[in-house]
Order: C-alpha cells, then sequence, then structure tokens
C-alpha cells in the first residue's frame, strides 16, 4: 500500500456534542442527555459556582445516546456540568428545585451528630404519617429522599464513621461511638 494512501485515509470527525438537562426523580437528581454522532464514553464534572466543594462526576459507557444521572445534588442550588466525549465537550447549567417539604427533625447534643453521610427515616408522628427515607450529608443537609407515604413506617439509622466503621440502629435512639 503506497504511503501517501495512508495519509490520506480517512479520519473520522470529533464528537459534536448535543447536551441538554432534564430534571430526574427527584429534586437531589439530573439528567444529563448527551447525543454523539459516534459510539464513544461520555463523563461529567458538574459544580456550583456558589460552593466551591460542591463538586459531582457521572460516567457512562461508550454509545451514541447517553443518559447520565448526576445524584446527590443539593436542592436549590446553581450547577454548571461539562459533558466529555473523546475529543469533544458541552455544557449545560441549570438549577434545581426546592426541596420537598419534610417533617422537622430536632437532634440535640455535643459535638457533630455523625460527621457523615446518614441514612435515616423521619416521619411526622409515631406509626406511619407522612414517611420519608433520607441521605444527609455531613452537613445535615439531604442529598436523597424518598416518601414512603401515609400508614407505613420506616425505621432504620445508618452511617458510615469510616472505612471500617458503621453505625447501625433504629428506634427513636442514636447509637454512642461506643457501640459500634
Amino acid at each position: 500500500v503506497p504511503t501517501w494512501f495512508l495519509a490520506c485515509a480517512s479520519v473520522p470527525p470529533p464528537a459534536t456534542l448535543v447536551v441538554a438537562a432534564e430534571a430526574g426523580s427527584t429534586v437531589f437528581h439530573q439528567r444529563l442527555v448527551v447525543d454523539l454522532p459516534r459510539e464513544a464514553a461520555a463523563w461529567a464534572t458538574c459544580a456550583s459556582p456558589d460552593d466551591p466543594e460542591e463538586l459531582h462526576l457521572a460516567e457512562a459507557s461508550p454509545a451514541t445516546h447517553h443518559e447520565i444521572m448526576v445524584r446527590g445534588l443539593l436542592a436549590d442550588t446553581h450547577y454548571t456540568c461539562t459533558v466529555h466525549a473523546d475529543d469533544a465537550t458541552g455544557a449545560v447549567d441549570f438549577t434545581t428545585g426546592d426541596a420537598p417539604e419534610l417533617p422537622s427533625l430536632t437532634v440535640t447534643g455535643e459535638g457533630p451528630i455523625s460527621g457523615a453521610y446518614t441514612i435515616t427515616n423521619n416521619q411526622d408522628g409515631c406509626f406511619g404519617a407522612d414517611t420519608w427515607l433520607l441521605i444527609t450529608d455531613p452537613e445535615g443537609r439531604p442529598r436523597w429522599a424518598y416518601g414512603i407515604g401515609d400508614g407505613y413506617v420506616a425505621d432504620i439509622d445508618a452511617y458510615l464513621v469510616d472505612d471500617h466503621t458503621v453505625h447501625y440502629g433504629g428506634g427513636w435512639g442514636l447509637m454512642s461511638d461506643a457501640a459500634s
């Protein structure tokens, strides 16, 4: 094969990204829709310009159509997401919706409650009145919420303390550090 032929072989054009943001199943999720002219892996970095520590990474396997779910977002927060695929990028801005009306929870004590992401139930009164499952971040801000509905009871408390310790329990009390 002549070398001039190899030099003139067709090279596919760079990927052109079309990125759209669609609301996820809750205000804490966002779906990034990405269409590519050829199959490629895609990944997204999403950040809040108002909070430099609020950074998310999501990725998808090779395909021409991607629906990248970004989860664990804060409610009522502006985000800018940059999507990468091959040698191309695209960006989209969005603001998450307001948090759902959750029953109020008051915890008193000394020091931080857990310092970790925590999954727990939150219900308005006992025995199934407006029950929610929640995941909160170390600052106590909701990152995921699911309304179970009236008449159902959830009873779970668990949080990751470090790479080797999980506190878990239930009922209407919190475990001490000694109960790991």
